[in-house]
């Protein structure tokens, strides 16, 4: 009796779900997992975007606690606009109190779209290469408001924070790369670099090796593992990867300080010596050739 009574109740059960399934199945259907894996780029992406957003907005309006009453109402109203204009256009839209009418760049261009990504691209490496941070992160961050996809514009944006340090917000732009297939060997000697920085040695040597097998004519990447090695204390292994360096690029001064220091710190007089005269001869910086030389003076004969 029992048996028939739980066979009842399956067949009910089964008949529910095949019923739910039948009135559903066209949505089923629709269901992407490009289209799902698109709408997790989009939220990270806005989240990088707002964060951003936010951290700025908290610094510029610090100096309201210290104002007088007509001037924290004056900045209130702003910050309050800013906010209301930051929910119309939406979280792509970013737009930076920073700002000055002489930097503030115009939304719309009469270009087409693809040239105006150019040219704020040339823009903003320009300006990430004079040092003008905040300046280039607007320009960048305008680009991926245009195309949320650029790999190029995320690629800039973490150089920008690596090379001013911001190594949260850095790796975060990577490890977003690495997700869209985007990372190439500036990223993964990116994340080396930040790795060292917090101590995960082990972790900057495998990100180095990578970066090394997605560029390997690459002099700088080799240099790079070569003063890896010599802050390790590894000269003979950092001399390798300084002749390495040094094979595919002649003519690069610092492959060849690092060769020498490697060669100072394994021992080896003679090739220190011979590749510090190469290094002299191609007018290397003084005060640099100078420690190099104490440093040979300093070895025994």
């Amino acid at each position: 009796m029992l048996f028939w009574i739980a066979l009842v109740l399956i067949i009910i059960a089964t008949g529910i779900i095949g019923v739910i399934l039948f009135q559903h199945w066209r949505e089923i259907q629709l269901l992407d997992t490009d289209t799902i894996r698109a709408e997790q780029e989009r939220r990270a992406r806005d989240r990088i975007v707002k964060e951003r957003f936010e951290r700025h907005l908290r610094k510029w309006s610090a100096p309201i606690r210290y104002a007088g009453r007509h001037l924290k109402k004056r900045l209130s109203r702003t910050v309050t606009r800013l906010e209301q204009r930051m929910k119309y256009h939406g979280t792509e839209t970013v737009v930076y109190p920073t700002a000055t009418p002489e930097t503030e760049l115009p939304i719309t261009d009469e270009s087409a779209p693809q040239d105006r990504v150019t040219r704020l691209l040339r823009e903003a490496q320009l300006l990430a290469r004079e040092g003008k941070v905040s300046r280039a992160e607007r320009v960048f961050l305008e680009i991926l408001k245009t195309n949320m996809r650029h790999i190029d514009a995320y690629r800039g944006l973490g150089a920008l924070y690596l090379a001013d340090r911001q190594y949260a917000q850095a790796k975060e732009i990577y490890d977003f790369l690495l997700g869209l297939d985007g990372a190439d060997d500036a990223v993964y000697a990116g994340l080396a670099v930040i790795a060292e920085a917090e101590g995960r040695i082990t972790e900057a040597l495998a990100m180095r090796e990578k970066a090394i097998e997605m560029s390997p004519a690459s002099s700088a990447r080799h240099g790079e593992m070569a003063e890896y090695y010599i802050h390790q204390g590894d000269g003979a292994t950092a001399m390798r990867y300084a002749r390495k360096a040094i094979d595919l690029d002649p003519d690069a001064p610092r492959s060849l300080e690092l060769f020498v220091r490697a060669a100072i710190l394994s021992g080896d007089r003679n090739e220190a010596e011979r590749v510090y005269q190469q290094l002299r001869a191609k007018g290397y910086d003084r005060s640099k050739l100078r420690q190099l030389k104490d440093q040979l003076d300093a070895m025994e004969a």
